[in-house]
């Protein structure tokens, strides 16, 4: 157990004074269900550190965004799916304490339990070193994508909106998504939908576990399909378009 939290240690290059914080951020309910000792507290605590630290950043980046445009782009850096890609880096799924079911299911692979276990990790560092060792391991994780965007302007939307805007400025109409198909047991479920245009033709699909989720991504293709040059920055549901 040492052994395996030390090579973690050097993996996010931190040396934690109280490497029971660590061991704890690294625990699912499942493995600790009798005593209680689960991450889920540190992940509430982490949840809000993280959003912190990205509010103050983006206030620095983007001092003239409007509130709403800067609670956009704190929602996507801080949601699920992106935590989630964010924890691949330092392969935090394979150093998770799970329960066998958990492990047999291949839990460390899992969005929600590697992205709130992402959360208890930043938690229990600034428990262990404050917010500066928050403010340096994070940077680690954020600065090359404030990078990108740093001086310049950028537009946040998601792929249905856009969409509904060009049909609404040419045709004023918005297309129509339906569900063509749902695939696979009620909680594991896929669902396929169309997008038909003005003339009742089928343009583009696209599937999802949810039906938002199906017309987002039939949005996004279809968008694609017709600016394939566009300069953004891809975050699933929503996208950052780089206008200068």
């Amino acid at each position: 157990m040492e052994k395996k939290l030390k090579k973690f240690e050097e993996i996010i290059n931190y040396k934690f004074n109280n490497i029971k914080l660590l061991k704890k951020a690294l625990s699912h309910t499942s493995y600790v269900s009798k005593t209680g000792e689960s991450n889920e507290v540190f992940e509430f605590l982490g949840d809000s550190i993280i959003g912190f630290y990205l509010a103050k950043e983006l206030v620095k980046l983007f001092p003239d965004m409007r509130e709403g445009d800067l609670s956009k782009l704190k929602a996507i850096l801080s949601s699920r799916k992106y935590l989630f890609e964010l924890s691949k880096q330092i392969k935090l799924g394979d150093f998770l304490y799970l329960g066998k079911g958990e492990k047999q299911d291949k839990g460390g692979e899992k969005v929600n339990i590697t992205s709130s276990a992402f959360e208890a990790l930043v938690a229990a560092i600034y428990l262990d070193g404050g917010i500066e060792a928050v403010d340096n391991f994070l940077k680690g994780f954020f600065e090359g994508i404030f990078t990108a965007f740093r001086g310049k302007k950028i537009k946040i939307n998601d792929y249905k909106s856009e969409v509904q805007e060009l049909f609404q400025k040419i045709w004023k109409r918005a297309p129509v998504y339906v569900v063509e198909e749902e695939i696979g047991p009620e909680h594991n479920k896929i669902f396929k939908v169309v997008m038909i245009g003005i003339n009742n033709e089928i343009l583009i699909r696209g599937q999802g576990k949810t039906k938002k989720e199906a017309e987002q991504a039939a949005a996004k293709s279809y968008l694609f399909s017709l600016f394939p040059e566009k300069n953004i920055v891809d975050f699933d549901d929503f996208f950052i378009e780089i206008l200068d």
